[in-house]
């Protein structure tokens, strides 16, 4: 029989990797404050509709009001053609099948030209119609807006009104921002994890959850030196 190597823990590796990792969302890729949806990285804010659900998912925005059936999501989708215009995009787009009828009109936003209208499309669950919106940030790359207003026309005027509120992102408050982080610190003395949390948890995290993140319990006794995965809070605006 071959020999196994034993099962080996390098918890110094371990925690020279986890020393500085992102701690929970990070605002870079996307944030919410209220219904205003900021993206740093890319540079645009938009005005979901009010007392809508929302969700910054790893591909997708999306936002739903399930009373009124109606949802919306948005999404960044790129052209090889960098000279594509929002209407040149949408008709590469019929070109290809991708949408079989197109009605709307190119329109200005604020900072970003935009086709805005409606669109029927191809999808897995046979040919729907939609709200659509291409907007053109940079050369190649549109912000894509679909949504369904169900039945209602409240809906409907909400999704139009909430694409047109696209805008670009210049605020520096709301651009420089950065995540909550994992420190990893030695306990300065010996003591129960409790009263050692109070003053190195670092403010993003409560008593339980810190010991959850650190595999222990409030009461546990922490030996002075031993490391202490802690929390430092990041900088998002809140309103």
């Amino acid at each position: 029989a071959s020999a196994h190597r034993p099962l080996e823990i390098d918890a110094e590796s371990y925690r020279t990797h986890t020393d500085g990792i992102v701690f929970g969302d990070d605002p870079r890729a996307g944030y919410f404050v209220g219904n205003r949806f900021y993206h740093p990285d890319l540079k645009f804010q938009l005005i979901f509709p009010q007392g809508w659900q929302t969700a910054n998912q790893p591909s997708a925005v999306v936002a739903a009001n399930q009373s009124a059936g109606a949802a919306m999501q948005l999404t960044l989708t790129k052209s090889d053609d960098a000279s594509l215009s929002p209407s040149d995009y949408v008709a590469s787009l019929q070109k290809k099948g991708e949408i079989l009828v197109a009605d709307g009109r190119t329109e200005n936003f604020r900072d970003f030209p935009a086709w805005l209208g409606t669109v029927t499309a191809k999808t897995d669950d046979g040919n729907k119609q939609f709200i659509a919106c291409w907007a053109r940030t940079k050369p190649g790359e549109f912000l894509q807006i679909l949504g369904q207003p169900g039945s209602s026309q409240t809906a409907a005027d909400q999704i139009f009104a909430s694409a047109r509120s696209l805008a670009a992102l210049t605020d520096p408050a709301r651009i420089n921002v950065t995540p909550d982080v994992v420190v990893i610190k030695p306990a300065p003395r010996t003591a129960a994890f409790s009263d050692l949390w109070a003053s190195m948890g670092g403010g993003a995290l409560g008593l339980e959850d810190g010991a959850i993140l650190n595999s222990t319990r409030p009461a546990t006794l922490i030996q002075a030196g031993a490391p202490i995965k802690t929390v430092k809070k990041g900088n998002k605006p809140t309103s």
